[in-house]
């Protein structure tokens, strides 16, 4: 356990290739779509030179406590 705390997490990210689990089809739009949505996702925090971890827990609050 104490490796687990001391090593940053690492994330798999997962594209699907069509909702209804066709082996072979690939649903253009929808992979389109969850690249650019993970893509989007993750450079504002890249440029700001803050690590995953600080702006996923940053993320998690905002959707916990939203602001006024």
């Amino acid at each position: 356990m104490k490796n687990l705390y001391t090593t940053p997490p690492h994330f798999v990210r997962c594209i699907i290739p069509n909702e209804t689990k066709t082996p072979g089809v690939i649903d253009a739009p929808l992979v389109l779509n969850q690249l650019q949505v993970t893509c989007t996702g993750r450079y504002p925090y890249l440029q700001e030179g803050l690590p995953q971890q600080d702006h996923l827990l940053r993320v998690q609050a905002e959707i916990l406590h939203p602001g006024p």
